[in-house]
């Protein structure tokens, strides 16, 4: 499985390293059976010109990238961080979100964890359980049982203001949060600033959204990609093909996993 990159003159493409024993994507496996060993990427342009590739290698199951940081989510629920945020206590997690100087995550009992920046409350969730959860740029989002959403953090933009009715997914960005309905419909809510396109999303189904700065993308059922917003660098025109996920980048690249087989579960 390989990553794949769109709205950078220079694109970086990085391989996900995968052992001999798991030549296949690991997003077809169980959560507890997921074992790869990833290559997260942090770049940072510096004033004169020069980019700097930083590289960490850890067994994760999931990877998650905010403004100035990128943690994993070890196979056996611990959380290792690299950039400016620490990693965070011995808490076990099941899914991890992280936002751009803060990182939610989801304990097995549903209760939601964050650290990081709090100035805007975004690192302070409710109590109670939660299914899902993702960290937007200074705001924060999650899924109660049932489906109903719930926000914190900075409102400003309406980023926090979820409508009514149930959710199945989201993901928060800067200014704006996506959720897919039920039905595979996408509604999203907030700004995504000043004179860029709305936050429409095209009709169809999807399953699986994906949140960022001033654009969205979205995945449908045969794993092709659809982007919505600010198309000034070109991230809301993915390349064509079949994609196993998707992540819309906040500051940082606008990144994609593509399998062997293209859709999702596939070997």
């Amino acid at each position: 499985m390989v990553s794949c990159c769109w709205s950078c003159p220079a694109i970086i493409r990085y391989p996900w390293e995968v052992s001999q024993q798991q030549q296949r994507s690991p997003f077809s496996l169980p959560r507890r059976e997921r074992r790869v060993s990833v290559v997260p990427w942090v770049v940072f342009p510096l004033l004169l010109g020069i980019t700097v590739v930083v590289q960490a290698y850890t067994a994760a199951t999931t990877l998650t990238a905010g403004g100035k940081h990128t943690c994993a989510l070890r196979f056996d629920g611990r959380v290792v961080c690299w950039g400016t945020l620490a990693s965070p206590f011995s808490h076990h997690f099941v899914q991890l979100s992280a936002g751009f100087e803060h990182t939610c995550g989801l304990r097995s009992d549903g209760a939601v964890t964050c650290w990081g920046h709090n100035d805007l409350g975004q690192a302070a969730p409710p109590s109670g359980g939660f299914t899902e959860v993702s960290a937007g740029q200074s705001h924060t989002c999650g899924i109660r049982p049932g489906g109903r959403v719930e926000c914190w953090g900075d409102g400003s933009s309406g980023q926090a203001a979820p409508p009514d009715g149930p959710f199945t997914h989201l993901s928060a960005g800067s200014w704006h949060t996506c959720g897919v309905r039920p039905d595979g419909t996408v509604r999203c809510w907030g700004s995504n600033w000043l004179f860029y396109r709305p936050l429409t999303p095209p009709p169809g189904s999807f399953v699986q959204i994906a949140a960022g700065q001033l654009h969205s993308c979205g995945r449908r059922a045969d794993g092709t990609a659809a982007c919505w917003g600010s198309d000034f660098y070109g991230q809301s025109s993915p390349p064509p093909g079949a994609f196993t996920q998707l992540s819309a980048g906040l500051p940082h690249l606008w990144t994609a996993a593509r399998g062997s087989g293209g859709l999702l579960g596939e070997q």
